[in-house]
């Protein structure tokens, strides 16, 4: 739909792919907390969630039996994340990934296309499937250079990865693309741009260290 959009109207926009990594595993617990006492789960629940999952000792099962060593958190030591296989995990992520849709969109970025079908108006940061997250970036006029719709897509990459750092997340360099539709024009026909005619430096993501990782194009 996004990509008929831009074609119809040759409204220049970019689909990045800028997907978390371990996203159950890495759940900051602080963050987690209030998210989930903001969603109306009560204290005491919430509580017992997070502590046993800071907690847990884990053991290895195979065909030959049980590990007689574990690994986990100890209260001094605490493991963070909600746990793969948690039934929490879910709508945990939901909370979380709910509070980061909600700031990017209050910074300004998404999208903002008004529907070629129904004349409506749609407001649209992200498509997300649990972790695997298409960031939309919808440039603000019909057409603009190569340059001014790579600046503002970075600007937004930018604040989605440090949303998503805030909360313990982090983007997956091998997982993450950028998919530029940017028109020029041939005798009045539009026609896209190859990647080739676009600047060398492209939305790179931020990690977690505080360096930088090319996405794929």
């Amino acid at each position: 739909f996004i990509c008929d959009e831009s074609r119809i109207h040759h409204h220049d926009a970019c689909i990045a792919g800028n997907d978390f990594g371990d996203c159950y595993d890495r759940a900051a617990h602080p963050i987690a907390a209030l998210l989930l006492r903001s969603f109306g789960v009560p204290q005491p629940a919430i509580n017992v969630l997070l502590e046993t999952m800071e907690t847990m000792r884990f053991f290895l099962r195979t065909g030959f039996g049980e590990s007689k060593t574990s690994y986990g958190g100890s209260h001094e030591e605490r493991l963070a994340g909600y746990g793969q296989g948690n039934a929490a995990a879910g709508p945990g992520f939901t909370a979380m990934s709910s509070l980061i849709v909600g700031a990017y969109l209050r910074d300004g970025h998404g999208a903002r296309i008004y529907s070629s079908y129904y004349k409506r108006l749609l407001i649209l940061a992200a498509v997300m499937y649990v972790d695997d997250t298409d960031l939309v970036h919808w440039a603000s006029m019909p057409s603009c250079t190569p340059t001014e719709l790579i600046t503002a897509a970075q600007t937004a990459t930018y604040a989605w990865g440090g949303l998503a750092i805030a909360t313990g997340a982090a983007m997956k360099p091998e997982k993450c693309y950028a998919y530029f539709l940017s028109y020029w024009y041939d005798c009045g026909r539009a026609k896209l741009r190859t990647v080739k005619a676009l600047p060398e430096s492209i939305a790179p993501i931020t990690l977690p260290s505080g360096e930088t990782a090319p996405s794929h194009l």
